[in-house]
C-alpha cells in the first residue's frame, strides 16, 4: 500500500515551496517597480539639471533665470506651484513665479514685506525650511502665506552670496514622498544652480559693461591720435619750410654756431614729422582706411634706392654693409608703402646695430614670393619680446636703453603693411644678431588693412 502520510508530507513541501518562490518573486517584482520609479525620477533630476545648466552658461537675465527655474520645478519635479522670493537691503520681493494665480500673486506681493521670514532672512542662517511634521513660527507663517500645508523654502546661495529662497508648495496631498531626504537633497542642488547662473549672469553683464566702456575709451583714444595727428602735420610742414629757407640763406650759412642750431632744428622737425605720420598711418589703419594702390614697380631698383642712404648712415656709425640683390623683375606693390616697412627694417638693424658691427641685405625671389632679408648684429631679442614685438609702441629695455627716442610704431606699421599685401613678417634673433625676414607674393592679392 502506497504511504499516504509521505504523498501528503511531499505535497505540502512543494506547496510550501511554492510560497516561498511566490514571495521572493512578490519581493523581485516591488523591487523592480520601486528601481523604475527610483529610475524615473532620478531621469527628471538629471533633466532638470540641465534645464538649469543651460541657463548657467548663458547671458539669461536674472528674472528668466528665476522664471526657468520655477517652471522647471512645477513641470518636471510635479510641485503645484514655484516661487522666487529676492532679498536685498533688507527688502523682499517676488523674482519669479509659477502656476500661482494672479490674486495669489497679488496677495504675495502684498504680504512678502510683512513676513518675519522673509522680513529677517538677512540676519539668518539661511538654513532651509519645511513645513512637513513642524509647527513653528516660520513654518506656520509659510503654510498662511503660501495657503497650503506642504511648502519648502531652499536658500539661493553660492558661496558667500545669498540672493533669497526658491519655494516650492503642493495644494494636494500627492504620492510622492515630499518631505523625503533625497527631494530635499535635490532641491538644495537646485537653489544653488539657480545662484550659480544669476551669479554667472551678474559677472557677464558687468564684464560686458566694462568692455564697452573699454571700447569706448579705444575708440577715443584713435579719434584723438587721428585729430592731433591732422592737426600737428600742416603746422610741422610750415616749420620745415621755414627752417629750410634759413638753411639756405647765404648770410646765415656763413655763421658756424647759427647753422649748427638750424640743423639741430631741421632735424628734431624731421623726426616729429616721422613721428606723426606715423601716427596717422596707425589711425588709418585702425580704421581700415590705409591708403593701397598696387602698381607695376621695379622691386629691386627700389630696395637698391632705399639701401643708399642706408650705407651713407652705416658709415657714419662705422657699421658695414653688405648686400646680396637678385632682379626679382616688376610686381604688383603699391610702393609707398612698401618703402616705408622696408625702410623701418633698414632704420632699426642701423639704430640698434653697434660700431665695428655689420648690416646685410638680402633680396631673392622664392617661388611666387619675394623675400627681403634684413640681417644686422647689436641686440638680441628674446623669445618673450617676439611674442609682442609687432605690438604697437612695443619696445624692449635694452632697445629703449640703447635709443631713447624711438617710438614702438616701426614694425606694427611694417607688419601691417605687409599683411595689406598678403604677406607677412618673421624674425630670428640669437647671440646677438637678429634676422627679419620681408616675405610678399608676387601676385599681390586684394588685402584689407589690418
Amino acid at each position: 500500500m502506497p504511504d499516504h502520510e509521505a504523498y501528503v508530507r511531499t505535497i505540502q513541501d512543494i506547496e510550501h515551496e511554492l510560497e516561498v518562490v511566490k514571495h521572493e518573486l512578490a519581493l523581485e517584482r516591488v523591487k523592480r517597480v520601486s528601481g523604475e520609479s527610483l529610475a524615473r525620477q532620478r531621469l527628471v533630476y538629471v533633466r532638470t539639471i540641465q534645464t538649469l545648466n543651460l541657463a548657467v552658461f548663458t547671458d539669461l537675465e536674472p528674472k528668466k533665470i528665476y522664471h526657468l527655474a520655477c517652471q522647471a520645478v512645477v513641470h518636471d519635479l510635479l510641485w503645484d506651484f514655484a516661487v522666487v522670493v529676492t532679498y536685498q537691503d533688507g527688502v523682499a520681493t517676488l523674482g519669479g513665479a509659477y502656476h500661482l494665480t494672479k490674486e495669489q500673486e497679488r496677495y504675495l506681493i502684498a504680504h512678502l514685506t510683512s513676513e518675519a521670514f522673509f522680513r529677517t532672512a538677512g540676519g539668518r542662517s539661511h538654513a532651509a525650511i519645511s513645513t512637513f511634521g513642524s509647527d513653528d513660527h516660520d513654518s506656520l507663517g509659510l503654510r498662511a502665506l503660501f495657503h497650503t500645508d506642504e511648502v519648502i523654502a531652499m536658500p539661493l546661495s553660492f558661496g558667500d552670496l545669498f540672493l533669497g529662497y526658491l519655494v516650492v508648495g503642493a495644494h494636494t496631498k500627492r504620492n510622492l514622498e515630499r518631505g523625503s531626504t533625497e527631494e530635499l537633497d535635490f532641491l538644495a542642488t537646485l537653489a544653488s544652480f539657480i545662484a550659480h547662473a544669476v551669479h554667472n549672469s551678474s559677472q557677464l553683464a558687468d564684464l560686458e559693461g566694462q568692455n564697452r566702456r573699454l571700447q569706448e575709451l579705444d575708440r577715443l583714444k584713435d579719434s584723438f591720435l587721428s585729430i592731433t595727428s591732422h592737426q600737428l602735420r600742416t603746422p610741422l610742414s610750415i616749420v620745415k619750410w621755414i627752417l629750410a629757407t634759413l638753411q639756405g640763406d647765404s648770410a646765415i650759412s656763413v655763421l658756424p654756431d647759427q647753422r649748427k642750431l638750424l640743423d639741430q632744428a631741421y632735424a628734431a622737425n624731421e623726426r616729429l614729422i616721422h613721428v606723426v605720420n606715423d601716427l596717422l598711418s596707425v589711425s588709418r589703419i585702425q580704421e581700415g582706411k590705409l591708403p593701397h594702390h598696387p602698381q607695376p614697380t621695379e622691386f629691386t631698383q627700389m630696395v637698391r634706392e632705399l639701401v643708399a642712404p642706408l650705407e651713407t648712415g652705416a658709415d657714419q656709425q662705422q657699421v658695414s654693409v653688405e648686400t646680396h640683390l637678385e632682379d626679382v623683375g616688376t610686381i604688383h606693390v603699391d610702393p609707398l608703402l612698401i618703402k616705408e616697412a622696408v625702410q623701418n627694417l633698414f632704420d632699426n638693424a642701423l639704430d640698434y646695430n653697434l660700431p665695428g658691427g655689420y648690416i646685410r641685405v638680402y633680396l631673392a625671389k622664392r617661388g611666387e614670393t619675394v623675400v627681403v632679408r634684413v640681417t644686422n648684429t647689436g641686440l638680441t631679442i628674446t623669445k618673450e619680446e617676439r611674442a609682442t614685438l609687432f605690438n604697437q609702441f612695443f619696445r624692449g629695455q635694452k632697445a629703449i636703453q640703447q635709443h631713447p627716442n624711438g617710438n614702438g610704431l616701426g614694425l606694427y606699421l611694417a607688419q601691417a603693411i605687409v599683411r595689406q599685401h598678403g604677406g607677412h613678417i618673421d624674425v630670428e634673433s640669437a647671440d646677438g644678431v637678429t634676422t627679419f625676414s620681408l616675405v610678399i607674393p608676387v601676385d599681390v592679392p586684394a588685402v584689407e588693412a589690418a
